[in-house]
């Protein structure tokens, strides 16, 4: 996918309400090494800034149950289905 299918992959899971980031998309995710300031000498990693550009978070409290489990996974596939039929 590209940037573009990957921001209109995000933006229409989030209109089924879900909400999915993108660790290499987000500005503020700690998973993405050049947002970690703390570090005096940071070089760019272009493999794994790919990786990171695609890789996915959604939250899963451990509170929902199987049944819920299954809503989320078939809101992501509505998601991925409805951008892909664009």
């Amino acid at each position: 996918m590209s940037d573009v299918q990957v921001d209109e992959f995000t933006s229409q899971a989030s209109s089924l309400g879900l909400k999915v980031q993108v660790f290499g998309r987000s500005d503020d995710n700690a998973r993405a090494f050049w947002n970690w300031k703390f570090l005096s000498s940071n070089p760019d990693q272009p493999m794994t800034r790919r990786m990171l550009g695609r890789a996915c978070d959604v939250r899963l409290p451990t509170r929902l149950t199987l049944a819920e489990c299954d809503v989320v996974a078939e809101t992501i596939l509505n998601a991925l289905n409805a951008r892909l039929s664009n």
